[in-house]
Order: C-alpha cells, then sequence, then structure tokens
C-alpha cells in the first residue's frame, strides 16, 4: 500500500510544526503550505487523497480554496478528493459555510489526532 498523500494549508507556523510532528511517523507524504492560493496551485499540479484546509489564512481562505478545488475538478473530470476544514471556530454557522463550500468534513483545532487519524484511513 502506497502513503498517503496529504496537501495541508495553514498560515500558522506552529500548526504546520505540529501537523508535520504527529504525521512524520506514519506512510504519509504530507505537503504543507501557508495559504490557500498556494494549496490551490499544488492541488492543479499534484495528485493528493485528502487535504486540509485551515478556514481562515490570508490571501485566499479555506473556503474559497475548497469552492477553487471542486470547480477545478468539475472542470477537468477529476477524481472527487475528500477536502476537510481545520479551525478553532466551530460555531454551527462557521462549519455550515465550510461544508456548502464543498468540504467532505470539519475538524475543530487543536486537532483531535485520533479524529484526524480516522479522517486519514477511514475504517481502519
Amino acid at each position: 500500500m502506497s502513503a498517503v498523500k496529504i496537501l495541508a494549508a495553514d498560515d500558522n507556523e506552529v500548526n504546520r510544526l505540529v501537523l508535520s510532528a504527529y504525521l512524520e511517523r506514519f506512510d504519509v507524504d504530507l505537503t504543507l503550505v501557508e495559504t490557500g492560493a498556494t494549496a490551490v496551485a499544488a492541488f492543479r499540479e499534484g495528485s493528493f487523497d485528502l487535504i486540509l484546509l485551515d478556514r481562515h489564512m490570508p490571501e485566499m481562505d479555506g473556503i474559497d480554496a475548497c469552492r477553487e478545488m471542486r470547480r477545478i475538478e468539475a472542470e477537468t473530470g477529476r477524481d472527487r478528493r475528500r477536502i476537510y476544514g481545520l479551525s478553532a471556530d466551530i460555531a454551527p454557522e462557521q462549519v455550515a459555510k465550510v461544508m456548502e463550500a464543498g468540504a467532505d468534513g470539519y475538524l475543530a483545532k487543536p486537532i483531535d489526532f485520533q479524529e484526524l487519524s480516522r479522517v486519514i484511513w477511514p475504517g481502519a
């Protein structure tokens, strides 16, 4: 079985370091970026199994990045990839905005690593 390819976008360096430190012990190919626009560019160029998008980022937030990724999938006929929003803001209306943008789910920060593991390896 090949490594799970994950694209994660978060403008907070500490959050990126924590995610990287957690995932380094698993068979994961992790691409970390700082903005939604950079995530969209990486998405265009690569093939990922899972995309994690911070809700609040400069330049392009996670909602706009998710919408753009879904548009690219529809326009190019690419297979739908799993996209999860990430945020400390778990107010129902914020979660709803992320889901309306086309996300498959939402993970609260600080990240519950057991929940993240279930997202990465569903059914494991």
